[in-house]
């Protein structure tokens, strides 16, 4: 796979990370409105690490060109995305 392609690929993963963090502040928002400050903290963290982390990815990515991509992008997109995923939703809790 050429550099090219990996740049795509890691430029995406900081958007799907970057919208993680986005989702993760939803949680924040009803966790204050209903008064669980238990769980506010904790969704509150997670989101700004990954809009922090998918920011940071972007940014050092942002120069990627879509213009030469090989065909099976799609399926690398897909797979990095499940595992960045799983990694950065996996927080320690307190019990």
């Amino acid at each position: 796979m050429r550099t090219e392609t990996y740049q795509i690929v890691l430029k995406e993963i900081g958007n799907l990370i970057l919208l993680l963090g986005f989702i993760l502040f939803v949680p924040v928002i009803v966790g204050v409105i209903y008064g669980e400050w238990y769980s506010v903290f904790g969704f509150l963290i997670a989101s700004v690490i990954a809009v922090v982390l998918g920011k940071g990815i972007h940014f050092l990515f942002r120069s990627a060109s879509y213009l030469h991509f090989e065909r099976n992008l799609g399926l690398w997109l897909l797979g990095t995305n499940a595992i960045s995923t799983c990694f950065c939703s996996t927080t320690p809790q307190k019990n």
